[in-house]
């Protein structure tokens, strides 16, 4: 699962969305991410060999440019935090004719991560404590599905309930309250059932949403379809006979406005619609 935000068409980032969001990622993601993400930036799409050649030029020559291995894990990077966009595009020459994908940089997502805090708080209102663990959670490790991360999340939410207590009790008894045992599998069976009830809420009020299979198929144009050579040679041979047909129209229509005006055909008539026959 992955927080809903809406799918806009993002624009060609500004230069100072693209210091932001190159600021953003490297404090989440480290250096090799921010250099993927520069690069990815200032074009429209990178295959993976493109990539790696462009973060290879751009390395001044006493540095060490970064390896493709350490490409690929920063590309996984960003894909789970929603970051980067995969796009299928067809072979590229010398590629044997297999297709591949190009990466790009979801501007408008990397931004979201500024508002984090905003969104932990408004799932916490809306769902209480467990609103507030799911959303910590997917926030923090970007795509999780829920069997992976139910148990985490069960002790997160047993964790805050008890410091909640304590703060209630403290308040009300105006002291320092007793540290409590160790958590129990009931207390836990409790907090897992909470926490699916919560997260079914979430995906139905699109608070969260399910993250789709990429799809990598290459949409390729439609073939015209290929006529016979006779039906070609016989449209051609219409389409000459039709334009000799017109010219030998045209010329006749020419000639016989061509004739003197004094001059009259037989059985022609005349203004007075007297026929005036030939001699």
């Amino acid at each position: 699962m992955a927080p809903a935000l809406g799918d806009k068409k993002q624009a060609f980032p500004t230069r100072s969305e693209r210091a932001l969001v190159q600021s953003l990622l490297h404090d989440d993601f480290g250096d090799v991410a921010e250099r993927v993400t520069d690069a990815l930036l200032r074009s429209e799409g990178l295959r993976l060999v493109e990539l790696a050649q462009k973060l290879r030029r751009a390395t001044a020559p006493s540095a060490t440019p970064p390896s493709l291995h350490e490409i690929k894990c920063a590309l996984l990077k960003l894909l789970q935090h929603n970051v980067l966009d995969v796009t299928p595009v067809g072979a590229a020459r010398g590629s044997g004719g297999s297709s591949t994908v190009a990466y790009s940089i979801n501007v408008q997502e990397a931004l979201y991560r500024l508002r984090f805090p905003q969104f932990i708080e408004q799932a916490k209102e809306a769902f209480g404590l467990e609103g507030e663990v799911i959303m910590d959670e997917i926030l923090v490790h970007g795509r999780v599905r829920l069997d992976q991360s139910l148990e985490a999340m069960a002790y997160s939410l047993a964790e805050q309930r008890r410091q909640q207590e304590k703060k209630e009790e403290a308040a009300a008894e105006g002291e320092q309250a007793a540290e409590d045992g160790e958590i129990g599998e009931e207390e836990l069976d409790e907090c897992r059932r909470h926490l699916r009830e919560a997260f079914v809420e979430m995906a139905k009020k699109r608070y969260i949403s399910r993250v789709h299979p990429l799809d990598l198929t290459v949409v390729e144009p439609e073939a015209l379809p290929e006529f016979p050579a006779c039906i070609t040679r016989g449209q051609e041979n219409g389409s000459a006979a039709a334009s000799s047909n017109l010219n030998s129209s045209s010329s006749a229509a020419t000639a016989a406005s061509e004739k003197a005006p004094g001059s009259t055909d037989a059985n022609t008539p005349d203004e007075n619609g007297i026929t005036v026959r030939g001699k």
